[in-house]
């Protein structure tokens, strides 16, 4: 994984510790004995479950009055049976497993251990990062881009102001293919990232971005989700194993449909 990580700012299904058994366990089933399609490799399977940790707790459920009484309700997403299909790795490879042989209408419980779920803790995802950023103080822009953007043609000493950021730009030089600008925030200047405000400041060479992160607190990157598990003077430690990592996992599963593959 990369040690250095631009400032830039999902949904999956979060699958509980404990475990007796390194394999998928089936706690209970309610089957029939009337011969019926089971969903298979290729098949597109429609899953409604809950998710529980080995406490009891509720972390996850396409129930929308279980996510209510659970206290984990959000209105941003759908409550329905989970669409996947079976074979392309969509989901933890414990839940697929669970599903492969069920029949529609089918219920079962089963109890999936970390290896078949978010596996155990990695330390080689955690990573350090710098809590201040450079870059640059003088750039060359592309003129056409330069045109797109501000909508005049630059002159030597003009000032400016564009996004992402909205501080003052001054064109230095130009031809006609590049403008070359400098950065002027100004004192006092703040932008939004996802770690948080970020304070700006420049020497004569550099345009400096220094955070202020919460510990605690869980980021979206480009390279996924990282929680901050520390914050020094110079560094932002960052976790990317996900929450659920080491953990046990139930889940009570109901087949509503089968389209079968092809």
């Amino acid at each position: 994984m990369k040690q250095y990580l631009l400032f830039v700012l999902t949904f999956a299904i979060v699958l509980i510790s404990g475990c007796v058994t390194d394999e998928i366990e089936r706690v209970s089933t309610t089957t029939t004995t009337v011969p019926l399609p089971t969903a298979e490799g290729g098949d597109t399977v429609y899953v409604s479950y809950i998710g529980k940790l080995t406490n009891g707790t509720v972390f996850d459920t396409s129930y929308e009055e279980i996510a209510k009484e659970a206290g984990i309700y959000t209105i941003l997403r759908g409550y329905k049976p989970l669409e996947f299909t079976i074979g392309k790795e969509m989901i933890i490879p414990g839940f697929e497993e669970a599903v492969i042989g069920m029949h529609v209408g089918e219920e079962k419980t089963v109890r999936i251990p970390p290896k078949w779920a978010y596996g155990e803790w990695d330390p080689e995802k955690v990573i350090e990062v710098n809590r201040t950023q450079s870059s640059p103080r003088i750039e060359n822009v592309s003129r056409r881009l330069f045109m797109q953007n501000i909508g005049r043609k630059p002159f030597i000493g003009m000032n400016y102001v564009a996004p992402p950021y909205h501080w003052n730009r001054t064109v230095l030089n130009f031809t006609d293919f590049v403008v070359i600008i400098r950065h002027d925030p100004g004192p006092n200047v703040t932008v939004q990232t996802i770690f948080g405000k970020a304070e700006i400041s420049v020497d004569n060479q550099s345009l400096y971005l220094r955070v202020n992160p919460k510990v605690g607190k869980t980021i979206m990157t480009s390279e996924g989700a990282a929680k901050l598990i520390n914050v020094t003077e110079d560094l932002i430690t960052m976790d990317f194993n996900h929450w659920l990592v080491g953990k046990t996992l139930i889940f009570d599963l109901k087949l509503e449909n089968i389209t079968k593959g092809r």
